[in-house]
């Protein structure tokens, strides 16, 4: 089974479970509350914006992806228990937001756990600020029909399209940091080889997380980002691999990948581009990740001549 990779929704970014090896150094998980480092206003702007945009007030997601969202949801939804309305409770709509963003990319959204206590006014523990995230975004799907209880297949799409709103946000967040930290301006196109040195640096902050001194000391220093995170030589030629797939996919289909103002057949990267490419490591790395382990395990056993563990 492929390892799930928790989404911290409520900071906006993303982060790498922790490894089944040892991993030790900065490879962190990021816990703890939003207490610290977010208030709640700016939180339920944040959430506001998203719904707005998943609702259809603008954003990314269109019609052809909600469509999409509901047939993948479909299966799980028929399959779920319903009240006398034909709707489901707070924790299946929690449970059907979980199996969804685990089964497409093993990621696990934190707020929407299984395990997670549910209480019978919210999603979890009133005192944890970072459960806001799940809660407010039932709020607003409770306005649709306040006098109402339950939920419907589509308030399930709405809020899977939210979500896929705050992970896009957030892609977009720490790519504009990283091209700052670069000195590249968002607006000029990037080489091959500048393309590859934000995605590296991406790297780096999703599998370090949010410690900002150890993302500086790793950032400094090579040698010690190759002992910090497992595997780092691999991942680097996985985020090479997501490069030259585009390239790929630019020299057999041009048309459908050119833009005004930017030929496809061209070596520079737009800002889109790279973000393109983020979403993509954002969906693929937990199998990437679960082959490496897999290749791991076998190196291992293959050392064990013994078979003593």
């Amino acid at each position: 089974m492929s390892p799930s990779f928790p989404v911290s929704v409520a900071f906006l970014a993303l982060a790498a479970l922790p490894m089944s090896t040892d991993a030790k150094g900065f490879l962190v998980e990021r816990r703890g509350s939003l207490r610290s480092t977010v208030d709640a206003s700016r939180l339920q702007a944040s959430l506001r914006d998203a719904m707005g945009e998943a609702l259809g007030c603008g954003g990314h997601i269109g019609q052809e992806q909600l469509a999409a969202i509901e047939k993948s949801l479909k299966q799980m939804w028929h399959a779920l228990p319903k009240n006398s309305k034909g709707r489901i409770e707070r924790r299946s709509l929690r449970y059907l937001a979980h199996r969804y963003f685990n089964q497409k990319s093993a990621l696990m959204i934190r707020g929407f756990e299984p395990s997670r206590p549910v209480n019978a006014s919210g999603w979890g523990s009133d005192d944890i600020l970072s459960q806001r995230v799940p809660s407010y975004v039932e709020g607003v799907l409770q306005s649709r029909h306040a006098e109402e209880n339950g939920f419907d297949l589509k308030d399930a799409v709405y809020m899977v399209a939210t979500l896929e709103e705050l992970i896009f946000d957030s892609e977009s967040a720490l790519l504009e940091k990283i091209y700052t930290s670069q000195r590249k301006p968002t607006d000029r196109s990037l080489s091959h080889q500048g393309l590859a040195q934000i995605l590296e640096e991406y790297m780096i902050h999703w599998m370090v997380g949010d410690d900002e001194e150890s993302l500086s000391i790793v950032l400094a220093n090579k040698k010690l980002l190759e002992k910090s995170i497992p595997h780092w030589p691999q991942i680097v030629a996985f985020a090479e691999g997501q490069i030259k797939a585009m390239e790929f996919q630019r020299r057999h289909a041009p048309a459908t990948n050119t833009r005004p103002s930017h030929n496809a057949l061209s070596p520079r990267y737009s800002f889109d581009d790279a973000h393109k490419l983020v979403g993509g490591i954002t969906n693929s790395f937990a199998s990437f990740w679960d082959s490496e382990c897999a290749s791991m395990k076998a190196s291992l056993i293959e050392m064990d001549t013994k078979h003593t563990g």
